[in-house]
């Protein structure tokens, strides 16, 4: 004999296939060990088995299981069975034989695909649960998570533990010149919108821009006529601000934001992303190898002969919904430009296909807002890509639930795709903690906690005394930096007793004293997501399991077959 896997069983061949049986009665007898079959609850104990199972393609004339317990009181047993198909008949009997055992037999010949389903359930204490261990042995998701577990923290052993701080010493001043944007850029070892924000607050303390708040969540942010030497990731701000300005609304996303927000992000990781590494590449190698795994024992499982007559119909669902959602990812890289410039992280080494998907989907969405921006159509135009992803992904998920449906995969593979699922959420989990900073990253870090430090700590007085200037000159010049640093409360607090009559006259809106509302600006930074500490300057500086087989026949689950 020999075995074959399909789907999560195994097929058992036995004989040759060259010799023809003559006709007559043959009994064979296949003596087998399976693993994880029994049900632990609250209450008892159950086995929950499918004798013969549905695959077999011809009628059988009857089937008979026999189950025999450990040293169980026959009374203190309970059975029941389900018949056909589906497990909605009753078209069997059962008794406790005189040996204790239960006996379950078919009482009319089963079509084919028909089962019988048999549940024996006994008291707890008799069968030894395995517990969480025998849980982890017994699972490959759960193995797979562990070793991953341990694969993380031996990754991080190797390349994610920080350099040790150096000694923090108060500084005057950022280092390097820094902009408030690449300050906290390099401190977080990453992007988020908070450094477009920064910017924009340092375009405004200079003259740059005027911000005007005339509502709750509506900023308008203007520029003015002025020549003073910036950054080259502020110079990207300004000139995407534009001459006609910008429009910055929490009730509606802004492309121009969005393209303003990636090319801030594009500069500040070639100028600074060497002072620290990302280990990405990494981090998400376990989760490729679970899926590679997943697929290939999924595909090895698959009936072909099914698939082969799908529609063609539902073969384009699945096309167009997985191709079309590739470039919407492509064009999430890019917020639409650089496409075709190898700039798309993991997706740049296929320059080709980020011109042919993202660009022609980028193309279309231009010309959509141009023809409709006039019109009652220009919310369709100006939602094309949310509106797209639904369209795409409903594609997708109908053509996976028909095709799931015809194949009829075993219920093992959902729980494997659980289990993928797990592993994906560490990796990202991980990915966090795998940032480390390069020796020449940890010394600008150390520098940029002195300045957070002289910025935190130091008294009013002695920073006239060292800048030699008025103290609301000094809180617009380092009001960006407090922002990027995340002490922006504290920055605030410590000028509140000073500057009761400031108004700054980069700023026009809301607020008793005309303080700005930073917050609300970040909150109102389109689509993007920020984690906003509950402060508000707007008011200015005036204060896995299953159920019994007892309770319906689809309940248990059950192995068997």
């Amino acid at each position: 004999y020999f075995t074959k896997r399909t789907d999560s069983s195994v097929r058992i061949y036995i004989g040759k296939k060259e010799v023809f049986l003559k006709e007559g009665v043959y009994e064979y007898t296949l003596i087998y060990r399976v693993k994880g079959q029994i049900g632990h609850f609250k209450d008892h104990d159950e086995l929950y088995w499918n004798v013969n199972g549905t695959k077999w393609e011809f009628p059988i004339n009857k089937v008979r299981a026999i189950v025999k317990l450990p040293a169980v009181p026959p009374d203190s047993i309970i059975y029941t069975a389900y018949t056909g198909r589906y497990r909605e008949g009753k078209d069997y009997t059962a008794y406790i034989d005189d040996s204790g055992r239960v006996v379950f037999e078919s009482v009319r010949e089963f079509a084919p695909g028909e089962n019988l389903t048999i549940v024996v359930g006994w008291p707890k204490g008799y069968v030894k649960e395995g517990g969480f261990l025998k849980m982890i042995k017994e699972s490959f998701p759960a193995k797979f998570l562990i070793i991953s577990i341990l694969y993380y923290l031996i990754l991080w052993i190797i390349l994610g533990r920080d350099i040790p701080k150096g000694t923090i010493v108060p500084r005057f001043r950022p280092p390097k010149n820094l902009s408030p944007a690449a300050v906290r850029f390099i401190m977080n070892m990453g992007y988020d919108t908070g450094c477009l924000v920064a910017n924009i607050l340092s375009l405004a303390v200079k003259g740059m821009v005027k911000i005007k708040n005339p509502s709750e969540g509506l900023y308008f942010i203007d520029r003015k006529d002025v020549k003073v030497r910036l950054r080259s990731d502020e110079r990207i701000v300004l000139n995407k601000i534009g001459k006609k300005g910008l429009i910055i609304s929490e009730d509606n996303f802004n492309e121009d934001l969005a393209h303003m927000d990636s090319a801030l992000e594009n500069n500040l990781m070639k100028r600074f992303g060497k002072y620290f590494r990302i280990n990405t590449i990494y981090t998400y190698i376990p989760p490729l190898i679970y899926l590679v795994i997943w697929v290939w024992f999924f595909i090895r499982g698959l009936r072909w002969n099914v698939i082969l007559h799908l529609d063609i119909l539902i073969l384009i669902l699945l096309l167009i919904g997985t191709v079309g959602l590739i470039a919407l990812l492509i064009l999430g890289y890019t917020g639409g430009e650089n496409i075709g410039e190898g700039t798309l992280g993991p997706l740049g080494t296929i320059p080709y296909l980020n011109y042919a998907l993202a660009m022609m989907y980028y193309t279309v969405e231009q010309a959509l807002y141009k023809l409709t921006r006039k019109t009652k159509l220009r919310y369709f135009s100006r939602n094309f890509v949310n509106i797209t992803i639904l369209i795409l992904g409903v594609m997708l998920l109908t053509g996976l639930l028909i095709v799931f449906s015809a194949l009829k995969p075993s219920w093992h593979y959902f729980i494997s795709l659980f289990g993928f699922i797990a592993v994906l959420i560490t990796a990202w989990i991980w990915d966090y903690y795998m940032r480390s900073p390069t020796k020449e990253g940890r010394k600008l870090m150390d520098e940029i906690e002195g300045f957070k430090m002289f910025l935190k700590t130091a008294e009013k007085e002695k920073m006239r005394h060292i800048y030699n200037e008025d103290l609301a000159v000094i809180y617009e010049r380092f009001l960006p930096y407090a922002y990027a640093l995340d002490i922006v409360d504290v920055w605030v607090k410590k000028f509140e007793g000073s500057l009761k009559d400031y108004k700054p006259v980069w700023y026009n809106g809301r607020g008793s004293f005309g303080i700005p509302s930073i917050y609300g600006l970040s909150a109102a930074l389109g689509a993007f997501v920020i984690d906003i500490p509950e402060i508000s300057l707007s008011e200015g500086f005036g204060g896995l399991g299953g159920s019994s087989g007892f309770s319906g026949g689809f309940s248990g689950g059950g192995g068997g077959g």
